[in-house]
Parts: C-alpha cells; sequence; structure tokens
C-alpha cells in the first residue's frame, strides 16, 4: 500500500510513470493508468493497476495489473509472463512505442472506464537498418475501453477492448501526441491532444547516427506548427466507437519539437509544454481544455515560452446526455474589439488568503482598436483611478495596468512574440509605455524562461498615453512600430488586460502578482476605427514554408487485427471514401481502391453471394461495410510479416493452413484474434498482406467468387 511520502513503485513494479486515477464510488476501488516496461527491451506499454479498497483502521488496498493495453497493436510480438503481447520481437526489438510518458483514464457515470495513449511503430527488423529504433510512421491517439462496468467488487476482473485509433485522418491526418481524456454520461467522452498536418521531416538517421532519412515523430520535427484538437465520442464503448474531431485552439500554439521523453529532455529537446494539455467538463458538460500556447519571443536553451491558457467549447454535443447540446451562456466567447469585467473580482493572493485589491485595480474592461497613422488604440477600463497609489499589503507599493496580446508568427522560432502596452505607478506620476514580453532569467542562455516579464521598452508621450482619474479610463495609442508592425489582415490574439502588483516597476527582471483579468478577446488588425471579425483559420504559413502536399496522402499507422492505416473492417463504405478521399473501383462493384503514398490499401466489400448464406440479422451488419482490408504497402506488416517475404519461411509461423488456388494466385486465410489474417501469394511470394471478417468464408462457392474478382 501507499502512505505518507510518495514511494516509487509502491503500487506496481512495473510502474513507468503514473497518469492519473479515476475511483469507483461503490466500491472505493482505484484505477491508475500508467506506463510500464515491456519484454526482454523494457518496450514502454500501458497498463492499469487495480486496486481492491479494503475500509477499516487503516483503510488498505491490495494490487493487480491489467493486461498490456497496447499490445493488440503489435499481434506478432512476444508474449509476455501475463500472457500480454509485449510489443517486442523474437530478437528482444521494440515493435513500437506507447506511452510517451503519460496515459489518461476516465470513467464515465455507467461506470465503463476509458484509457488514451499515444503510440507508433519502430523500425525493428534488422538493426543494419540506418533508421533502426525510429518511428516507422507517424505517432497516433488510441483508446482502449472496459468491455464491461467497472462496478465488481473485484477490480481484476475487468476486461478490455484492442486499441482504437482516433487520429490520423480526415482533420486529425498527420502526427498526434499527447493525449487526456475526460468522460460524462454513459460512453460520452472527450480526448484532446496536440496536431500537426506534418507526417515526416528529412534528418539525420536515428539507428547509424549519420546520413538521411525520413524521421517520424513530435520529437524528431524542426518545422511542424501544432494546434489543440479534441475527439469526442457519445457511444465510446460501442463494439465501433465512432470519434468527431475539432479543433481546439483557433490557430498555431507551437512551432517545432516537442519532445516526449520526459526529464530525458534536460539533455536536449523541447519540453516547453510541460504537462498542462488537460480536459475536464463544466457542469453543463461543455469541455475545458488547458494548454500552453507556446508562443513568444523569450525562447531560451532551446526551449520556446508562453502562458498556460483555458478553452471552453461553446457548442456541439454535451458530455451530460441530461445537457443536450453546449451553449456559450454567459461564458465567453469570441470576443472582437473589446470586452467588458465584472467589479469586485480584484485580489491580491499570497499565503494562503485573498486580500482584495481596491478599486484602483479593480477592471471593469478593456479595448483594441485599429488607431489612425498605422497606430494601434488601446484602453483599460478601471473602477477608479482617483488614487493611483497601491497598498503595501497587496504586494505593492508598485502598481501596473496593462493590455497584452499574442502576434502568431508560424514558421518563426517561438511561433511568434507578446506584445503589450501600459501604464505603472508607484502611487505618484505614472508611466506610459509598450514593447515585447522579456523571459526570466534573461543572462543565462543556457537556462529554460521561467517567467515572462514586461519591461518597459519603449515610452509613450503626453501625446500618446494618458489617464482619466474621474472616469478610470487609462488611453494608449501604440506605433504599430513598436509592437511587430503587424500588417493589415493580421489577427492580434488572447488581447487580455490585468492588474498587478510589485515591489519595483515594471522591467525586464520584475516579478509581480496578478490582481484582476479581463477575458480575451482579438483584433484584426486594418482600418482605423475597424476591430475585424473573428477569424475562421490559423494564422497563414510563410511562402515557401510546409504545407501538406497535395495528391495522395502518406500511408500511416499500421495493419492491426481490426484495421490497416486509417480503414477498419466494418466501417461503412460511405465513411471510407469520406477519410480517404482519393480512390477508384477500377469497374469492381464491391472494391475500392485508395490512393495511398507509397502504395495504397484496398477495401472489399461483401457480394450478394457472400452474404446469401447468413443469418437476415448477420447480413443487415455486414452490408456495405468493409469485409477485408489488402495492401502491398511494406509500411504495414501481419504479425511481423512484411509483403515481399518468401512463404515457405513464415507459413508455419502465420499458421497459414491450405492454399485456395484461384487463377494464378493462391490464397491463405487463417484465425487472426478477431479477424482473419490474408495473404496472396504468387509463385511463392507474398504479394498482399489483410485482414478480412470471420464472419464470411472463403472456401465456399461464393467465397472463393469474392477472392477471384481481387485477382
Amino acid at each position: 500500500d501507499c502512505a505518507g511520502a510518495a514511494v516509487q513503485d509502491c503500487v506496481t513494479d512495473n510502474e513507468g510513470i503514473s497518469g492519473n486515477q479515476v475511483v469507483d464510488p461503490a466500491t472505493g476501488n482505484v484505477f491508475i493508468a500508467h506506463t510500464s516496461t515491456e519484454g526482454s527491451s523494457n518496450t514502454p506499454g500501458v497498463r492499469i493497476s487495480e486496486g481492491k479498497v479494503s475500509l477499516g483502521t487503516p483503510t488498505t488496498a491490495t494490487w493487480t495489473e491489467s493486461p498490456n493495453l497496447d499490445g493488440p497493436l503489435c499481434p506478432g510480438s512476444t508474449t509476455g509472463s501475463d500472457g500480454s503481447k509485449t510489443c517486442v520481437d523474437s530478437k528482444g526489438n521494440a515493435e513500437e512505442t506507447a506511452g510517451e510518458n503519460f496515459a489518461s483514464i476516465a470513467r464515465d457515470s455507467a461506470g465503463y472506464l476509458y484509457v488514451s495513449f499515444t503510440a507508433g511503430p519502430i523500425d525493428h527488423v534488422s538493426s543494419s537498418d540506418p533508421n533502426f529504433g525510429g518511428y516507422t510512421s507517424p505517432e497516433q491517439i488510441y483508446v482502449v475501453h472496459s468491455l464491461e462496468p467497472a462496478t465488481m467488487s473485484d477490480p481484476s476482473k475487468v476486461t478490455w477492448s484492442a486499441p482504437q485509433a482516433i487520429t490520423g485522418s480526415a482533420a486529425s491526418a498527420g502526427t498526434n501526441t499527447f493525449p487526456w481524456i475526460t468522460a460524462g454520461s454513459d460512453g460520452r467522452v472527450d480526448v484532446v491532444w496536440y496536431h500537426t498536418a506534418e507526417v515526416s521531416e528529412p534528418g539525420t538517421c536515428i539507428g547509424s547516427g549519420s546520413g538521411t532519412c525520413t524521421l517520424y515523430g513530435a520529437g524528431s520535427f524542426t518545422k511542424a506548427e501544432w494546434s489543440v484538437q479534441m475527439g469526442q465520442s457519445l457511444n465510446a464503448h460501442d463494439a465501433n466507437p465512432t470519434y468527431s474531431a475539432s479543433n481546439v485552439s483557433e490557430t498555431y500554439v507551437k512551432h517545432g519539437q516537442i519532445c516526449t521523453n520526459g526529464l530525458g529532455c534536460v539533455s536536449g529537446g523541447d519540453r516547453s509544454l510541460g504537462d498542462f494539455l488537460q480536459v475536464t467538463t463544466d457542469n453543463q458538460g461543455a469541455a475545458l481544455v488547458s494548454y500552453v500556447f507556446d508562443t513568444s519571443g523569450n525562447t531560451s536553451a532551446g526551449e520556446d515560452a508562453g502562458p498556460e491558457v483555458i478553452s471552453r467549447q461553446t457548442s456541439g454535443p454535451s458530455l451530460l446526455a441530461s445537457a443536450g447540446t453546449v451553449s456559450q451562456g454567459s461564458g465567453p466567447g469570441a470576443a472582437m474589439g473589446s470586452v467588458s469585467d465584472p467589479t469586485g473580482d480584484a485580489f491580491y493572493s499570497a499565503n494562503g488568503s485573498r486580500t482584495a485589491a481596491g478599486d484602483n485595480l479593480d477592471l471593469t474592461g478593456a479595448s483594441l482598436a485599429n488607431g489612425p497613422n498605422n497606430t494601434l488604440v488601446a484602453k483599460i477600463d478601471v473602477k477608479s483611478l482617483a488614487s493611483l497609489a497601491v497598498s503595501p499589503g497587496v504586494g505593492g507599493p508598485d502598481g501596473s495596468w496593462l493590455l497584452r496580446w499574442t502576434d502568431v508568427r508560424p514558421g518563426t522560432t517561438g511561433n511568434g512574440h507578446i506584445y503589450y502596452a501600459g501604464m505603472d505607478s508607484g502611487g505618484g506620476s505614472p508611466s506610459f509605455f509598450d514593447g515585447e514580453t522579456a523571459g526570466i532569467p534573461p543572462s543565462n542562455p543556457g537556462e529554460h524562461t521561467k517567467y515572462l516579464a514586461y519591461p518597459q521598452t519603449n515610452t509613450l508621450s503626453s501625446k500618446q498615453a494618458s489617464y482619466d482619474a474621474k472616469t478610470g479610463v487609462i488611453t494608449l495609442s501604440v506605433p504599430r512600430a513598436d509592437v511587430g508592425n503587424p500588417a493589415n489582415g493580421s489577427v492580434l490574439y488572447s488581447a487580455t488586460a490585468f492588474s498587478a502588483t510589485s515591489l519595483t516597476p515594471q522591467s525586464a527582471t520584475t516579478l509581480f502578482n496578478l490582481t484582476d483579468a479581463t477575458t480575451p478577446f482579438e483584433l484584426v488588425v486594418g482600418a482605423p476605427g475597424t476591430v475585424g471579425s473573428p477569424p475562421k483559420g490559423p494564422a497563414p504559413l510563410p511562402n515557401g514554408f510546409y504545407t501538406p502536399k497535395p495528391g495522395c496522402p502518406q500511408a500511416n499507422g499500421r495493419l492491426t487485427a481490426t484495421g490497416i492505416g486509417p480503414l477498419s473492417l466494418g466501417m461503412k463504405r460511405t465513411r471510407a471514401r469520406q477519410i480517404l478521399k482519393r480512390s477508384s473501383t477500377r469497374g469492381r462493384k464491391y472494391m475500392d481502391f485508395f490512393c495511398l503514398k507509397p502504395v495504397g490499401i484496398r477495401a472489399a466489400y461483401p457480394s450478394p453471394a457472400m452474404l446469401r448464406p447468413l443469418a437476415k440479422k448477420v447480413r443487415g451488419k455486414l452490408q456495405g461495410r468493409i469485409v477485408l482490408l489488402l495492401t502491398s504497402d511494406r509500411l504495414y506488416a501481419l504479425r511481423g510479416v512484411k509483403p515481399g517475404a518468401r512463404l515457405s519461411k513464415v507459413a508455419h509461423k502465420l499458421h497459414a493452413g491450405r492454399r485456395i488456388r484461384i487463377g494464378l494466385n493462391d490464397w491463405y486465410v487463417f484465425r487472426n484474434g478477431p479477424s482473419i489474417g490474408v495473404l496472396k501469394v504468387r509463385k511463392g511470394i507474398i504479394e498482399e498482406i489483410g485482414i478480412a471478417d470471420k464472419r464470411l468464408s472463403y472456401r465456399t462457392r461464393g467465397g472463393k467468387q469474392f477472392l477471384a474478382t481481387l485477382r
């Protein structure tokens, strides 16, 4: 048991890094998501520690472990002592990496459990491969759910689904990492993650340490632009859950690498996103997502710097079935140009107490507009500015009033800049200023930025800035040239006014106390007097910078017992064509050839002859849905076997059984867990690998006719 001070491996001796935990309210049983080490190479996996709680004095718990939840993604890997697949091959090489520091767990109102994690396949076949040990396709987000409510007295009796990829196609096509999950009513789940459309970049080979290879993975990207996305499911514990993805952040929040090595990033790599990406819900069931808006000009020691922010869902389905849909209500929305702020919410918080900060630090609103002669006009509304004096009892004697905004510049180090304008006073005549944030500590280039400071970079004259003691309005006319000279059409994001106290005036080294802040709003730079409309997409990428290439998308993902890449058995034909938009039937009524680089995937749908022998209920479940997937792309492997292998060397491993001879091709079908494994062989060489629905027979007359159409 774990009691008192933190103890390593106090729950399990296979604890990698703990995620979060959930508790069954009826039994008190505890479920902790964590990464693990699997197989002879200690490959990262994902498990759940299951604690059976016994109430008493003292309360105690006994612990068991779930299977390795990512194991089904590696059906050809070795088996651990508990029967789990290890994702380690017979040579001791890792077939994939799962977790990337964290797995997270959620529980819905019916007691079903959901676990989210990142996983990506590893080059493991030959240590002589220059990129041995590197990713072979982008990381994606997976979700595993319990097959029954975890409400039984013995938590070790919980059983788990196979992992389902919820990213990698449509809006989430590209690379995805760092998921977090929450749940609401029965079957309702939200998952958030960082996303980039980038698939790969050329770089130094992982295995050899020299030469150039195609690199995958968030830690290998130097050009990526990252945003925050959310996937939502309303049937998350169904046999085939569906997830819809949407953008949470309205623009890119980070440029370049995301290091996923945890504390290992100390020796190199950008870990500035920290552990701040999480999602929960409010009392409407609306998603509340916290993340780092990792954008400023204060990059230090190879790490970017930016503030933590929270976005709230303002429309769409709620995680509470009783609420139905989400509305903005009285919460913040997509305000343009100005906001108001309630009074009575200015406080100095320190040492466990909150002290009213006073009327002269209590903001009532703010605005930012386009002014004449290439200026921006910032206004900060305060309850009272009859006195500028600030009590030392609320962190003074210095007081400051600022309005800051983020100017996103994709494709640049730091992803952009944070600019500001403001007023500062120690009780007497104020100073007015504008400029760009500074990082603290500034003197050591080897140390990461810990705080953002607001130095009084440029002084504003009395003609440019003033305050009205009667109305409480601070007015600042800011030359665009002082704040990055934003072009017309640029969006200034997250404009926020705040008041603060400090021991000394604002400078490049001042640490201050935040006393009040408005909700954020935005401005589109343009003609005098205008504020623009809410942006409908992210900030534009610079000319010549990375954009997803037109044409067929890059093949990604893996072959599992239920799918290949973004396609899965049981998927409707219409859905498959939505995910992969370039396809052709090549004159075959029950087949689609989906175009991917370098090699595509073909999907087959059941013919009437194949469906005829089945029960009516089963026919209805299969009609118009994928029943077979095939590919000749060597990115994919069926239980460790790739296209191009000689059948004689792998037939025993696959238990391939008797051939089905049709024309020039030999077909082999064999058990593959929840599906049937399929090989197309010609002259002893495996040309295609795939999976098929096990409810259909391929040795009947109708089945052979079906295979004949595959040619």
